[in-house]
Order: structure tokens, then C-alpha cells, then sequence
């Protein structure tokens, strides 16, 4: 039994089995903090080792090697795969619109092409005249 481990001990009555993590041990008695449902993290008691049955074995000691052995590139690939686990977010129903040419962007850039050639432009302007006196009330 070692610090952080989880054990299971009884209280009082014969099979009212609780759970706790291991705090520190000295002389043959466990600090524990209990754990479970009805408990906020505050709650901690004192009991003899033997009493003790280990059920779950800390190993964070293991980890936190295992981490400073992985090189700085290892890590940063360990770190992807993980953000890549996650859940994706949920996709917003709110309407994405699509950017079109306002007429006067049209505008210009018909007139850009027919900067050149003065005909083209010549013609434009008269077709546009006379769309103009077909339109009036």
C-alpha cells in the first residue's frame, strides 16, 4: 500500500464497506480521505493498516516517468492524437451566407474589360440607354 492508492475498508458495522484514498502512512496507520457518493472530499479518518484492502494501485508515479522519458516531438504527437479524440462540436443551424458580387462591383469590372476596345464600351452604354426608356412608366 502506497499514497493515492484506493482502498476499501469497513466502518463500524460488519459489510458496510466504504472507500478511500490512501493520504500517507506512518506507524503502521493510513490516512484516507474518504471517497464515494456521499462524501465531498473533506471527510477523512485514521485506521490501522491491516484493516485496509487495497483495491485500486496508484500509478502515477509510472506515468509521470514514462512522460519524462518521451521526446519533445513524442509529446507533441501524444498531445494531437488526444485533441483528435474528442468529441467534434456541434454544428450551428444559424444560415452562412455566400458572398456575391454587389452590382456595382459587376459594374465595374465589365468596364474594366472594356477599357480597351471603345466600341465594346460605346455599344454597352447605348444597349443600356435603351433599356432605360423601355423601362419608364
Amino acid at each position: 500500500m502506497k499514497t493515492n492508492d484506493i482502498v476499501k475498508f469497513n466502518l463500524g458495522v460488519e459489510g458496510n464497506s466504504q472507500e478511500g484514498r490512501v493520504n500517507w502512512i506512518a506507524d503502521g496507520n493510513v490516512g484516507i480521505t474518504l471517497i464515494g457518493d456521499g462524501y465531498s472530499g473533506k471527510e477523512a479518518t485514521i485506521l490501522p493498516e491491516e484493516d485496509c484492502e487495497v483495491v485500486v494501485e496508484f500509478k502515477g508515479d509510472n506515468l509521470k516517468n514514462e512522460i519524462h522519458n518521451l521526446s519533445t516531438q513524442e509529446l507533441i504527437d501524444n498531445i494531437q492524437r488526444l485533441k483528435g479524440m474528442r468529441f467534434p462540436k456541434k454544428i450551428s443551424a444559424r444560415h452562412v451566407r455566400i458572398h456575391k458580387d454587389s452590382k456595382k462591383e459587376k459594374i465595374a469590372k465589365l468596364l474594366k474589360e472594356l477599357e480597351g476596345d471603345p466600341e465594346a464600351l460605346d455599344a454597352l452604354i447605348a444597349k443600356a440607354l435603351d433599356e432605360r426608356e423601355d423601362v419608364k412608366p
